[in-house]
């Protein structure tokens, strides 16, 4: 993330990425609106950081390298956040531990979503006064961090529910429609030659996306659909995870190490997997048991959950005695670890 840089079209308006902002900043909090107080600051293991890290992350990205440049009129909300936060970004300043970031009781999920208001409020006033290029170019690029690190959040708190024997859901949705069979798997021929690659244009890239180039590819052929659990279940049976002449080098030194035969998520048995989303009224096992029957896709991040047209602008925040309740306070809106 270090290197990455924002691009723009000339003719576009502040009030488009203000409200983008709003709309993306929300979303972080809407990922967040099942989970109870105690989910926020779970960490099973180095690489999983606790979703209460994550919202403050990503605030703090704006406050550090946005608003903190508008000091004495800007008051920053707390300074020891700029240590607790602050993630990779050797050039700010000393950072704490990332295999200990499960250890922070405090700050409090409140003091986090509190944390949020308040710099969106001071930036959103800030982008509606002042359109200089280098604000519109750093908001960009912290949306864009943002995202990242809501994948993440959804990664990370995938782990923690799923060494948890209670095995919670994030959401429940419907699924119908989803048990039809797939169609035979086809491989289409395409031609090689010289073809380019990387970004063009002015809209957002990274860097590690330029310089645009010129590249050389072989004849090759793919398949037309997305590889099914079942089809996946026959590579495991076929003892796909025991023959080396199927994975590159890497891999096959990561599955000789780590003794690795079957996906994170799936048990022994390959007859559940672990997922997030489960079907309304059904169970966990009901849904996980379908996952691998062998007809469906993995459907995370396909489909919106069935009941977010009905969650609207509403975000999780936490009231008096520590319940987790819902109000109508978020904005009205159209990844280092």
């Amino acid at each position: 993330m270090s290197s990455t840089r924002a691009r723009f079209e000339p003719d576009r308006l502040p009030a488009a990425l203000i409200e983008r902002f709003k709309r993306i900043r929300t979303r972080s909090t809407d990922l967040c609106r099942t989970l109870e107080p105690e989910d926020y600051v779970v960490q099973t293991m180095p690489s999983v950081s606790p979703t209460k890290w994550h919202l403050a992350h990503t605030t703090w990205f704006f406050e550090q390298f946005i608003l903190r440049k508008q000091r004495p009129v800007y008051e920053i909300f707390n300074d020891s956040y700029h240590f607790l936060f602050n993630s990779y970004y050797y050039t700010a300043g000393e950072m704490y531990a990332r295999a200990r970031r499960g250890l922070l009781s405090r700050p409090t999920v409140k003091d986090i979503l509190a944390y949020r208001d308040y710099v969106d409020e001071r930036l959103v006033a800030l982008m509606e006064k002042d359109n200089a290029d280098w604000i519109q170019q750093r908001v960009e690029l912290g949306l864009q961090h943002e995202q990242q690190h809501q994948e993440l959040m959804l990664t990370d708190i995938k782990h923690v529910f799923s060494v948890n024997p209670l095995e919670p859901i994030l959401v429940e949705a419907d699924y119908s429609g989803r048990d039809a069979a797939l169609p035979e798997m086809e491989f289409k021929r395409h031609a090689g030659g010289v073809g380019e690659i990387g970004a063009e244009g002015e809209e957002f890239c990274f860097d590690n996306e330029t310089p645009r180039h010129r590249v050389l590819l072989n004849d090759f052929e793919i398949g037309d659909r997305l590889v099914s659990n079942g089809e996946f279940q026959q590579f495991i049976e076929d003892d796909g995870y025991r023959k080396p002449e199927l994975w590159l080098s890497d891999g096959w030194a990561w599955v000789q190490s780590e003794q690795v035969n079957r996906p994170l998520y799936w048990n022994e048995d390959l007859t559940q997997a672990f997922t997030l989303i489960a079907r309304s009224g059904s169970g966990r096992a009901g849904m996980s048991r379908e996952l691998l029957r062998g007809r469906c896709l993995c459907p995370m991040g396909r489909r919106a959950p069935a009941d977010r047209a009905r969650m609207g602008n509403r975000r999780p925040t936490i009231g008096g005695a520590g319940q987790l309740r819902r109000e109508r306070n978020a904005p009205s809106a159209a990844a280092g670890r």
